[in-house]
């Protein structure tokens, strides 16, 4: 009987000295596995640029403006209605939101955008005129950009409206629609506003890429930041508003205009040009860059 006990009690040590074990070795590998504080992810969310095309109507088309948002907490959707809401740089566009026409809220569920109108979107002009159509689709257009958004309803004030505008009725989910959208043929000065565009931005990476190659040979990457900063340094305090192409033979010269940024004066309002001399490179325009 003694003998049973002292093996019993023999069994019991043995199992709790692998049980300390097992701790002891548990232990070491979580404390290996923690990271030393350097190399800790930070919780904090950070910006995120995102391209985006914002859709305008113009001359019974839509044009397309595309702009680069900053995306923190707030969703991609919530961005765009921002910047849609801001309306077209090229001042030729139509700003669908004058007046009091807000976009109230907009949401993504099940791939469906909800994006949410005043009640002074009914109450607009070209809600009744032969070009309604292109308003709707300036909407849905923008928002079916988003890779998770297959389908728009647009709601008023928070409701679904039966609402015939043009073809369409507001009433039921829209799909994106590219008949609107004006096919782009380049012009010389499609390339020089994207590039003010892309400086603008601070995009200069995107910048250089818009001039010709004996241009980025003569201004390296670095040197060209540096002029290109100084260069527009020049005209601030002024806004740009509209521009227009003079042909020659072996090139064309795109003039800019800027205004003064204080309108408030009109007769006292100044205006400057910015010219651009640019060259067709196959089926391209770039720019020689000589500022």
């Amino acid at each position: 009987m003694k003998k049973i006990m002292i093996l019993t009690l023999l069994i019991f040590a043995g199992l709790a000295g692998v049980f300390s074990l097992y701790q002891f070795f548990s232990n070491s590998a979580i404390a290996q596995t923690e990271l030393p504080p350097e190399l800790a992810i930070d919780p904090k969310p950070t910006d995120m640029k995102v391209r985006v095309n914002l859709y305008f109507p113009f001359d019974n088309k839509l044009r397309i403006e595309e702009r680069i948002v900053t995306v923190t907490q707030e969703r991609l959707e919530e961005a765009i209605a921002k910047e849609l809401q801001k309306g077209p740089k090229n001042l030729a566009y139509t700003n669908l939101f004058s007046g009091e026409v807000r976009i109230l809220d907009v949401r993504v569920s099940n791939n469906i955008a909800y994006v949410n109108l005043s009640e002074a979107f009914l109450e607009q002009s070209y809600v009744g005129n032969e070009k309604s159509e292109l308003f709707v689709w300036s909407i849905v257009n923008s928002f079916s950009d988003v890779d998770e958004v297959y389908r728009v309803q647009i709601l008023i004030e928070g409701r679904r409206r039966d609402v015939q505008v043009g073809n369409s009725n507001l009433y039921q989910l829209l799909t994106r629609n590219t008949s609107f959208i004006y096919e782009d043929r380049r012009y010389p000065s499609n390339s020089v506003i994207e590039f003010i565009e892309a400086v603008s931005d601070r995009r200069y990476d995107l910048a250089y890429t818009y001039l010709t190659e004996e241009s980025q040979e003569t201004y390296n990457y670095e040197d060209f930041k540096l002029a290109v900063e100084s260069h527009f340094e020049t005209f601030s305090g002024f806004r740009r508003t509209i521009h227009f192409t003079q042909g020659f033979s072996d090139s064309w010269i795109v003039y800019v205009k800027y205004d003064s940024a204080d309108r408030t004066d009109e007769e006292n309002t100044t205006s400057r040009f910015d010219l651009w001399e640019v060259v067709q490179v196959g089926e391209d325009w770039k720019i020689i860059f000589n500022k």
